[in-house]
């Protein structure tokens, strides 16, 4: 083992938030092509390491803290403050992307001042889920997609404005089985300040004080929609104060006590044939969470009419 192998390893286990690549280098006093080389190696030998990219840049974190504490069991992946916007969904590229609930989604950012929005999969309808929704395609093209998607963050999202993801079962399609290799959602991240991008789930630090889990789910609509993310949470190994999920483009609140909260995220894709007869019944709108200190919140629900 090279002395390079042995502080990387040595510095991941000591913290539990991503470390910028640029800082890493400079603990490590060698290169970037060095450093992944190690991390790359790291992976190799079962280290289970993250890459949070967000503008082409990249930070590290092991996923684990590698504690049999069941509170403490995984590592921070970003920070986010109140107020933030929770909004899943997009589906951009789709002829059922609401371009009306997409400004007024981005007058509400304004207007609250959110500097964190939290976007749990599917930005983008990209190809090949179902051969149902072909006829909701707008744009064909992949390409079209990314550099539209792209466009509307760029002219639209204020600049102090992160958009925070996690991969979605229409991303997932194309990285698995239309195009084997090429993550949507990374390669945007790569190329835009303004999308962090972590991966299936990440754990978020709210307020330097409380946890937030995202998630994208799977599955179609069901009688009790509401069970699923009940189910999911109650098996958790570390009890989020916040956890949200999307996929299904239903909006929820169900808490828990003392004052935890699971959330479906809504959506900004309205009702198609596909969704209707797959018995999804779209609620176009997000959250904004106003406040959250533990004991008492503020939780906005906005469902804009949209045509």
């Amino acid at each position: 083992m090279s002395e390079v192998y042995i502080k990387t390893l040595e510095i991941l286990r000591s913290q539990n938030m991503p470390i910028p690549e640029e800082d890493f280098c400079k603990l490590l006093n060698t290169d970037k092509k060095e450093l992944r080389k190690v991390a790359k190696e790291l992976d190799d030998e079962g280290y289970d390491i993250k890459n949070v990219l967000c503008g082409g840049k990249t930070s590290y974190i092991l996923v684990r803290k590698g504690s049999s504490s069941p509170n403490q069991h995984y590592n921070f992946l970003g920070n986010i403050k109140t107020p933030f916007l929770i909004c899943s969904d997009y589906h951009f590229g789709s002829y059922s992307f609401s371009e009306q609930g997409f400004k007024i989604l981005m007058k509400d950012i304004e207007e609250y001042g959110i500097r964190d929005v939290i976007a749990p999969g599917d930005l983008l309808q990209s190809k090949n889920v179902h051969r149902r929704e072909a006829s909701d395609l707008k744009y064909f093209n992949l390409d079209e997609q990314i550099d539209g998607f792209l466009k509307k963050i760029e002219n639209e999202l204020p600049s102090k404005t992160k958009l925070h993801t996690t991969l979605g079962n229409h991303e997932e399609s194309v990285l698995g089985s239309l195009n084997i290799g090429l993550n949507i959602l990374k390669r945007m991240a790569g190329m835009s300040p303004n999308i962090i991008y972590y991966g299936g789930v990440a754990k978020l630090k709210l307020d330097n004080e409380f946890q937030l889990l995202m998630l994208h789910g799977s599955g179609g609509g069901s009688y009790a929609d509401s069970y699923r993310i009940q189910k999911i949470y109650d098996t958790l190994l570390e009890k989020p104060d916040i956890f949200v999920m999307g996929h299904l483009h239903l909006m929820d609140v169900i808490s828990k006590p003392p004052n935890k909260h699971l959330i479906y995220a809504g959506t900004l894709q309205r009702e198609n044939l596909f969704l209707i007869n797959k018995g999804i019944t779209t609620q176009v709108g997000w959250y904004i969470i106003e406040e959250y200190n533990g004991e008492k919140d503020k939780i906005i629900p906005h469902r804009p009419k949209v045509f």
